[in-house]
């Protein structure tokens, strides 16, 4: 991976709490980590 560009794009914290910025600083997503394990343990988001 020599020479290939590479950024720092998240850290982890404490918060259990999945935040997204733009790249002007504005918050994109801001959700729970309980939120998002439920809606990954529904299939297809309850479709089917």
């Amino acid at each position: 991976m020599k020479g290939l560009p590479c950024a720092c794009v998240g850290r982890v914290v404490k918060r259990e709490r999945l935040v997204i910025r733009g790249l002007d600083g504005n918050t994109l997503v801001s959700v729970g980590v309980r939120q998002l394990k439920s809606a990954w343990k529904r299939p297809f988001g309850g479709l089917i």
